[in-house]
């Protein structure tokens, strides 16, 4: 396993073994807010999966359309509040400016997920944005990793990232990513993709 520390690193997140994990200094007061929002919105959507703005399976223009508030995924967890990073919430907000300043990333999509017992994201990946990024809202004890394959001739380079709450995950967005069926409920992460900022680093 490489784990990359440091910004000045970036340029080396070339396979799946290279990724940064960094805690998030004011988590303290970002993790409250975003848990009890998430919870709030489930309730809302709970027995009423396509109901309430709700939309089951991937639809390639979601993040553009207001009324999709949560959205079921392949493995069946769901992502709420697309576009988080444009809602104009001021601890979430700073947070994105954290983002940008620590990792040099021009954030495009953001959600946050949510696993409940049984639920997983299946493999995937986000092969046309340079870097993908994970923060840990909350992680219940053996809660299902994260998962990060590459294919290569005959053999998988694959890494298991297991997060604390309040740490960032980044790597690279071509890398094929999975989370398996979660064997306990409430693992929530919140989840970005984006451009590298900073030319000077090659993410290709």
């Amino acid at each position: 396993m490489i784990l990359l520390l440091v910004v000045g690193c970036l340029s080396m997140l070339t396979n799946p073994n290279d990724y940064i994990k960094k805690y998030y200094p004011y988590s303290s007061e970002l993790i409250p807010l975003l848990y009890e929002m998430v919870l709030e919105e489930r309730k809302n959507m709970l027995g009423s999966i396509n109901g309430d703005g709700t939309f089951t399976g991937m639809k390639r223009d979601a993040f553009s359309d207001s009324k999709i508030k949560s959205v079921r995924i392949p493995g069946d967890a769901h992502i709420h509040f697309l576009n988080i990073h444009n809602k104009g919430i001021e601890e979430v907000d700073k947070f994105f400016t954290w983002i940008k300043n620590e990792f040099s990333i021009d954030v495009q999509r953001s959600w946050i997920i949510y696993y409940d017992v049984g639920e997983a994201a299946f493999s995937h990946c986000h092969k046309e944005y340079d870097l993908t990024f994970n923060y840990a809202i909350n992680v219940p004890e053996n809660s299902s990793p994260l998962v990060i394959d590459e294919y290569v001739p005959f053999n998988i380079k694959r890494q298991v990232i297991q997060s604390n709450t309040g740490e960032v995950n980044v790597f690279g967005g071509k890398f094929l990513h999975s989370v398996e069926p979660a064997k306990v409920e409430g693992k929530c992460m919140l989840v970005g993709t984006g451009f590298n900022i900073d030319t000077k680093y090659s993410w290709r």
